[in-house]
């Protein structure tokens, strides 16, 4: 897209320039018609240009998104996360990451009414981010100050199976259904696309 407003940019431009050549020769009163010619292509280019860098401003946003919902969704299934594998030592514990989360709540890009149901999930992503990263701290707090192996198998039970835990975990598959459902022709990222596919 982005292509085709360069050359018609030029096109407009080119006009001008011919009406303008051709009017110092044979008809001053073509003089007009080269200025508004040069002032077309003037404003059409300024306008289809931000036209193009916002959609791709969003279109990357959105990938990025996707992105980081599909690398937090994996993160459930690393090792130090696993319920059957209570840390013999204290432990840190991988958190989730929420960055382009927050550059995409802060564009103002999707508050648009045809986006307000991408807006709540990223809402409610956020805040349940959050409460898990901010959970996962309190439990490493717990585990080092854990008198027995017992107490830290139970904090890290707790952590890895409680309602929180899969509360966030239905929050990022629900954000990452709505990304891939609804804006997979924007972002160019559907079911078939390799990042989806690991196993």
């Amino acid at each position: 897209m982005r292509r085709a407003v360069v050359i018609a940019t030029y096109a407009f431009l080119f006009a001008a320039l011919v009406l303008a050549v051709g009017s110092a020769f044979t008809a001053p009163s073509l003089g007009g018609a080269s200025a508004a010619f040069a002032l077309l292509a003037a404003v059409t280019g300024l306008v289809l240009d931000r036209w193009v860098a916002a959609r791709d401003r969003r279109r990357e946003l959105l990938r990025a998104l996707t992105h980081e919902v599909f690398c937090n969704s994996q993160i459930f299934n690393l090792p130090e996360l696993n319920p059957n594998n209570p840390p013999a030592v204290a432990r840190v514990y991988p958190r989730l990451a929420f960055a382009c989360l927050e550059a995409a709540m802060a564009s103002g890009i999707f508050t648009e009414a045809h986006d307000a149901a991408l807006n709540k999930r990223m809402c409610d992503v956020r805040q349940r981010v959050g409460e898990f990263n901010q959970k996962l701290n309190l439990t490493e707090g717990l585990v080092l100050g854990a008198e027995d192996a017992a107490g830290a198998a139970g904090l890290h039970t707790n952590v890895t199976t409680s309602a929180q835990t899969q509360i966030v975990i239905r929050e990022l598959a629900g954000l990452g259904e709505l990304l891939v459902e609804k804006y997979a022709k924007e972002t160019g990222i559907d079911r078939e696309t390799t990042l989806f596919a690991v196993n």
